[in-house]
């Protein structure tokens, strides 16, 4: 990982809080859900938890991108 302490503990938290979820659920993490299981951080620290939630959405749209693409390859629909 690279990053301050914060952006590492945010993304690692996302990821724990997403696990087993299913992606519409995953969808609906916040930056402020990374940021009470945290327990807080400083508010010069915040935008890590909103990197942590943007990288997550990010993640999503390009799965979603695959199934879609995926889908349309299969030649007998």
């Amino acid at each position: 990982s690279f990053g301050c302490t914060a952006a590492i503990a945010s993304g690692s938290m996302a990821t724990t809080l997403i696990k087993g979820k299913s992606t519409a659920e995953a969808g609906r993490l916040t930056n402020r859900d990374v940021v009470e299981t945290l327990g807080g951080l400083p508010e010069s620290k915040i935008r890590c938890s909103v990197l942590a939630e943007q990288a997550i959405r990010e993640a999503l749209r390009l799965h979603r991108e695959a199934l879609q693409r995926a889908w349309e390859a299969v030649p007998c629909r």
